[in-house]
């Protein structure tokens, strides 16, 4: 009862990607599937898409059984600059996240902070394990996979153009 009830978590990246291709990659559910560290360390994790499951107001859901259940909503959206969310573990407790996405010279900074809430007695798994440093190693690798993921697709969106000489035949025009 008296234990805490909150372990938060900020990490941050540098993606060699343009924004808008970051932030949809995060804003769409069904792009999680690619750079999910959860997927990656739970191959039994099955995520359900809603109907809506892109921007604010989008969910999915997931089941597993390292990964356990839940479900994450988008709660705010705003284009390519910051992602809200709230996320829901049945009764073990709920986390609020939150992403922003900022242009730099390289391409995207993103950040992204978590707060966990734990309800009692599921903190009492604070007492026995280094819950911030499990949470914080997980959204790193998460961030990681996203890095790869983006900087993949942005390399496969070249644009080419060939320019070609072409003879007109004349045209007379009276004004």
């Amino acid at each position: 009862i008296f234990l805490p009830k909150k372990v938060s978590t900020e990490q941050s990246i540098g993606i060699n990607a343009p924004t808008e291709l970051v932030f949809n990659a995060v804003n769409d559910f069904s792009q999680w599937e690619n750079w999910s560290s959860w997927k990656e360390s739970d191959s039994t994790m099955v995520a359900t898409l809603a109907e809506n499951h892109i921007g604010e107001g989008g969910s999915y859901s997931w089941t597993g059984e390292v990964v356990g259940d839940g479900k994450m909503t988008i709660v705010s959206s705003e284009a390519n600059k910051a992602i809200k969310t709230d996320v829901g573990f049945g009764p073990m407790g709920s986390a609020n996240g939150s992403w922003t996405f900022e242009t730099t010279e390289e391409g995207t900074k993103v950040d992204w902070d978590v707060v966990s809430n734990l309800t009692y007695p599921f903190n009492i798994m604070l007492l026995f394990m280094d819950f911030e440093e499990m949470m914080s190693n997980q959204f790193q690798r998460g961030l990681e996979l996203l890095k790869e993921h983006a900087e993949e697709e942005a390399a496969n969106q070249t644009t080419t153009y060939e320019v070609q000489e072409i003879d007109l035949p004349v045209k007379y025009f009276l004004g």
